[in-house]
């Protein structure tokens, strides 16, 4: 059950983080490597706020949610958008050059030493004999699931979300159109980036909060992101959730530093069978 249980914790982490990067790659057309550094971002902001100023986890989780989104605005407008032109195998090596430049700045800044919440303990509701999860879990899994609701309902209930979904499917002709392609992009940087921001708060409560988180998860993002679907922002819901328990629950027959090399074994198997992807592009 412990492993079940952080396997759908660490799913749910993926899952927002996994969104995010899905959404910029649909609209902007290349894989953001410095989307991972938006975990590293978000948690150390949380980490400030919590650690050093003394909030309570969730303000500083929404303020670090606020911080990072801004964060990630600023970079694509700084960065990006000057290089846009230069087609996507430049945008992809510019942010590799983004990512480091994050990085580095956060190293500077914090060091390299392991980091963590102050949390006040808490008890573990419990299954008869067996604890399950405590409050702060139940918590992550409730913020996932309202995150991916708002995100459903944005995406097919609100002008705004279908002009999104119009740029992903044709950007050229959702512009010709009518739509303010340059205002709808800044938003979605700003949500891509606040979901990355809180994916880091979520894996620093239910791990460690160290300089290379980014560098870290980014590929495990990837691997989500392809097995759901390249662009499938629904795709990758399930994908994560999935990777989540698969990674987890490797443990109890792996040992614990193998344990991502399942998500490599499937995104093997399902480029062999489906490239495409498992879902189809939503």
């Amino acid at each position: 059950m412990e492993f079940v249980v952080f396997g759908i914790l660490t799913g749910c982490a993926l899952l927002l983080a996994t969104v995010g990067f899905s959404m910029i790659r649909r609209i902007e057309g290349f894989l953001n490597v410095a989307h991972g550094q938006m975990l590293t971002v978000g948690a150390y902001t949380a980490y400030v706020l919590n650690a050093n100023l003394g909030w309570n986890i969730v303000p500083a989780g929404v303020g670090a949610v606020i911080a990072t989104s801004i964060i990630g605005w600023l970079v694509a407008r700084l960065i990006f958008f000057p290089v846009r032109r230069a087609g996507p195998v430049m945008l992809v090596i510019t942010s590799v050059g983004a990512a480091y430049i994050v990085h580095g700045v956060v190293e500077a800044i914090f060091g390299v030493r392991v980091k963590q919440f102050q949390m006040p303990p808490m008890r573990a509701f419990r299954f008869g004999d067996m604890p399950v999860a405590a409050p702060d879990q139940i918590a992550m899994v409730v913020v996932a699931a309202l995150s991916a609701l708002f995100l459903h309902l944005l995406l097919t209930r609100t002008e705004t979300g279908k002009a999104i979904r119009a740029m992903a499917n044709d950007f050229d002709l959702a512009r010709i159109r009518g739509v303010n392609t340059s205002r709808l992009t800044n938003y979605v940087w700003l949500i891509a980036s606040g979901l990355g921001g809180l994916a880091g708060v979520m894996l620093g409560l239910i791990g460690r909060i160290y300089t290379d988180m980014g560098w870290d998860n980014i590929m495990i993002v990837m691997i989500v992101a392809i097995l759901g679907g390249l662009g499938s922002i629904y795709g990758v819901m399930g994908a994560a959730i999935f990777i989540g328990l698969a990674t987890s629950l490797s443990v109890m027959v792996l040992p614990a530093q193998y344990s991502q090399s399942i998500a490599f074994l499937l995104i093997i198997l399902v480029l062999l069978i489906r490239p495409q992807g498992i879902f189809r592009e939503v």
